[in-house]
Formats: structure tokens, sequence, C-alpha cells
């Protein structure tokens, strides 16, 4: 696959995800949800559920929370995103 092909359709994903999230801001609907994983010092991978806010075009980020209000907001690539809504696991 050329760099050319999976920058386009990550463009677009992304696109896609900024539109839904800002859908459910204006309509007042719960945000996207998504599970983070979280790799700690010792090695060990945490899996968080977290609320979607928004997406940073300028530093190409979502700014997610944990969703149950636990901890800072924080910067995520979308590598380190499952969306619970629209992916599976697999």
């Amino acid at each position: 696959m050329t760099l050319d092909i999976f920058t386009e359709y990550h463009d677009k994903e992304t696109e896609y995800l900024s539109k839904e999230i800002a859908n459910r801001k204006f309509r007042n609907k719960e945000p996207l949800k998504a599970n983070s994983y979280l790799q700690h010092l010792d090695g060990t991978v945490e899996l968080i559920r977290v609320n979607v806010l928004e997406y940073n075009k300028k530093i190409k980020k979502f700014i997610v929370e944990q969703e149950d209000n636990e901890g800072p907001r924080r910067q995520c690539g979308r590598l380190n995103l499952q969306f619970v809504d629209i992916e599976t696991h697999e």
C-alpha cells in the first residue's frame, strides 16, 4: 500500500469522526465512546474507556477524558483509540 492511499484514507476517516463529534455536541447527545490503551512503565497495558470530546485539526489529535471523569483531559492519536460505536476489537 502506498503512503498516499493511507494518508487519504486517514484524512477521510478523521474528517468523518470530527463531524460525528461535532454533530453529537450540537444535538446534546453523549460524546463518542472509545477504548484507549495506556501502557505503564512496567510494561503492563491498561484499557481505559474514554469520552472523545473533540478533534484538534492543528495538532491532529483527539481530546479525550476518562468516562468516569477521573484524571485530566489528554490528547490521543488516532492509532491509540478504538471507537466503540463504530469499530470492533478485531
